[in-house]
């Protein structure tokens, strides 16, 4: 929400600057104004997950949808820190527009706060979170006991003389759609019941990919393939083979290159984008939060 606006219904000020509804969540602001969400256990923790999002969503989504993701967390003791990206949910910028390299330096600096708390932490990304979630474990993966990646979009990298020229035109029109195919709303779930909702929702982007999030994904996406087999921490990465939005081959070929031996990839046959609300939802939750906990140690 813009600086001036009024606090939602229900929230005060904690005295530290974050705004909170009183029952365990609460935001606070970087410096450049993108908005940070805590979910915190009523009793005190025991464990972190750094929780981001995919691209035209929002990290709240996490809490009434995605098999109510955060509520679980919260309720096995686990705080729960998610960034809304800039240009998304509560956060300033154009409507989907967000550079995706500096969201990864966002998405570190958030997690140096974390890790001030010295809990063991998990990082944990979605779709467009997922690649902004693998680019800041290769730039630094410190304090990170594990990471979980849905539905990732690992863009193969350009010739460098096309992700030279993409750059420059994204740099004069960054918001311009990029030329590439878009799926349809009613491909991400084959819940129409979440289809209608995201539609209907005025939290989503409701818009094309835009120039500026394409090319810096490339940049983002050529420094994961880079050193992906250099990652020292276990990795789960779970994609449907019927998702039409990223590409389930990628995380495949992502997989093969993790060394540690707690690294998985777990395909779930012929689901779509957001797999914890897709028909096999309750075993990908399974799945994650059984991750989580042998990595959190909770």
């Amino acid at each position: 929400m813009p600086k001036d606006q009024p606090l939602p219904p229900g929230h005060e000020t904690d005295g530290r600057g974050h705004e909170t509804d009183g029952r365990g969540h609460s935001t606070r602001r970087l410096p450049s104004g993108t908005v940070v969400h805590t979910w915190t256990p009523a009793e005190p923790a025991v464990a972190m997950v750094q929780l981001q999002h995919g691209f035209a969503e929002y990290s709240e989504r996490f809490v009434h949808q995605y098999s109510r993701l955060i509520p679980h967390l919260v309720s096995q003791g686990i705080e729960v820190w998610a960034m809304d990206l800039p240009g998304h949910g509560r956060s300033p910028g154009r409507r989907g527009v967000v550079d995706v390299r500096r969201a990864v330096e966002e998405h570190f600096r958030v997690r140096r706060d974390m890790l001030v708390r010295q809990l063991p932490l998990l990082v944990l990304g979605h779709s467009l979170g997922g690649l902004v979630t693998a680019g800041s474990i290769t730039a630094d993966p410190t304090g990170v006991a594990g990471a979980v990646l849905l539905s990732p979009a690992l863009p193969p990298p350009p010739p460098a003389a096309i992700q030279a020229l993409l750059n420059s035109i994204a740099r004069i029109l960054p918001a311009v759609p990029a030329p590439v195919p878009a799926a349809p709303a009613a491909e991400l779930t084959r819940r129409a019941d979440v289809v209608r909702q995201a539609t209907q929702d005025p939290l989503m982007a409701h818009r094309s990919l835009p120039l500026l999030v394409a090319t810096s994904s490339l940049a983002v996406a050529g420094s994961v393939w880079a050193a992906a087999s250099q990652w020292k921490l276990p990795c789960l990465v779970i994609h449907g083979t019927a998702d039409t939005s990223t590409d389930p081959r990628a995380s495949r070929r992502l997989a093969t290159l993790l060394s540690h031996k707690n690294s998985a990839y777990l395909p779930i046959t012929d689901g779509r984008h957001e797999l914890l609300h897709d028909d096999d939802a309750a075993l990908v939750l399974q799945h994650v939060v059984t991750f989580v906990n042998n990595c959190l140690g909770t």
